[in-house]
C-alpha cells in the first residue's frame, strides 16, 4: 500500500506546461470574405477562439478582395471593423478554458476622440475591464497592452465603443497566451483508479 502512494504522489508531481502564444488576426479569411461583409456568430479565429458575441455593426475590412482605407499592418490583409456607436464584438475560447489578453492593434478614422473599452470575464466570475481613449489617427495601427493584472485567467473578452463614438474602428492582431492543462491533470484519474484496483486486489486476497 506504501509503495501504491508513492507512485500516486509521484504522477501527482509537478509537471512544466509551457504556455503558448496565439496572434488572432483573421487572415484564415482573406479569400473567403468580402469588403464591409458583416461578421457572424461562430466565425473560428486560429483554430482554438470564435466570435461569440457581437451588438450593432461589426464587419470585416478585406484589403484583398478590395479597396481598404487603413494601412493595415505588414502583412495582414483583414481586420474587423466595429462600424457605429455602442458596437461591440465578444471572442472567446472554443473549449471554455481560461487564457490571458495580452495585447490589441487598432485604428480610427474618424475625426475626433472617443473611448473603448475591454471587458473579460474570469474564469473564477466576475468581470474585469480597462477604458482607453482613442484618438484620430489614419497613418497607422495602434498597439495598446493590456494590464497582464486584469486579463490573466478570462475565458472570453469583448471590444466596445463608447456610445458617444462615431465608428469607424479597425480591430487586428490581437495576442493572447494560453497555457495547456497539466499533464498531472490528466494522470489523477488513472492514479486514482489504479489504487481501487490495488485496494480490491488486495481485499480479495
Amino acid at each position: 500500500m506504501k509503495n501504491s502512494i508513492v507512485a500516486i504522489l509521484a504522477l501527482l508531481s509537478p509537471v512544466s506546461a509551457n504556455s503558448a502564444t496565439i496572434v488572432l488576426d483573421f487572415e484564415e479569411y482573406a479569400d473567403s470574405v468580402s469588403l464591409f461583409q458583416p461578421v457572424t456568430l461562430g466565425t473560428v479565429l486560429s483554430d482554438e477562439f470564435e466570435v461569440i458575441g457581437l451588438t450593432s455593426l461589426v464587419g470585416w475590412d478585406n484589403c484583398k478582395t478590395g479597396p481598404c482605407p487603413p494601412p493595415s499592418p505588414e502583412g495582414t490583409f483583414v481586420s474587423a471593423v466595429l462600424a457605429n456607436a455602442d458596437a461591440s464584438i465578444e471572442i472567446g475560447r472554443i473549449d471554455g478554458n481560461a487564457f490571458d489578453l495580452v495585447s490589441l492593434q487598432h485604428l480610427t478614422g474618424v475625426s475626433g476622440n472617443y473611448g473603448f473599452t475591454i471587458v473579460g470575464n474570469l474564469s473564477s466570475g466576475g468581470t474585469v475591464s480597462q477604458s482607453f481613449t482613442v484618438f484620430e489617427d489614419f497613418s497607422g495601427y495602434d498597439t495598446t497592452v493590456l494590464d497582464s493584472a486584469l486579463f490573466s485567467g478570462i475565458t472570453s473578452y469583448s471590444i466596445e465603443l463608447d456610445s458617444g463614438a462615431a465608428g469607424g474602428f479597425w480591430i487586428d492582431n490581437m495576442v493572447v497566451t494560453t497555457v495547456p492543462i497539466p499533464a498531472a491533470v490528466w494522470l489523477f484519474g488513472s492514479a486514482l483508479i489504479g489504487l481501487g484496483a490495488f485496494r480490491r486486489r488486495k481485499f480479495a486476497l
